[in-house]
């Protein structure tokens, strides 16, 4: 009797040890794995200002057909202290835009802002632009809108470019 609960014991403990090097395995072998992080680029545009109660768009759309690609995208529109106002989150691919509606509480600066990731699948000639009007205005006295191409990692350096656009290329860390 007392053999056969030891065999018992030991048939139970044998099995903990087992999952546990087995636990123990898999854990040192998602430790070793060395991934790089997701890359985006970020470009934002220049703010444009205008009167409290404008009407503010800013839409991202791959005028390019070259890759057919889809890829899920965030437009934000900041102000002038670069806080988020307003954001939304969609895929934008070639003949599918996403578009960003807000009504501005003030005459302050509004920027559009896209966050598109890097990789393997990429648009193939992105743009963002963002436009601001007063709906108490005709039609025919619009402010030029702002315009900037996205450009992948083959594009132009990091900082300010001569269309007033700031582009960043950020590694996400997860």
């Amino acid at each position: 009797m007392k053999t056969e609960g030891a065999m018992k014991r030991q048939r139970g403990g044998a099995w903990v040890r087992v999952l546990g090097m087995v636990l123990c395995g898999l854990a040192t072998q998602a430790w070793g794995q060395t991934t790089t992080p997701p890359r985006v680029e970020r470009v934002t545009t220049r703010p444009l200002t205008g009167a409290t109660r404008d009407t503010v768009v800013a839409s991202v759309v791959d005028t390019g057909v070259r890759t057919g690609a889809s890829v899920l995208v965030t437009l934000r529109l900041v102000d002038v202290n670069g806080t988020i106002v307003a954001q939304t989150t969609g895929t934008v691919s070639e003949g599918v835009p996403l578009r960003l509606s807000y009504r501005a509480p003030s005459s302050a600066g509004v920027s559009a802002q896209v966050v598109v990731p890097l990789g393997p699948t990429e648009l193939s000639a992105a743009v963002v632009t963002l436009e601001r009007w007063n709906p108490n205005l005709p039609l025919s006295t619009p402010l030029p809108p702002a315009v900037c191409q996205i450009m992948g990692d083959d594009g132009p350096p990091p900082g300010p470019t001569s269309d007033g656009c700031h582009r960043e290329y950020l590694d996400i860390t997860l």
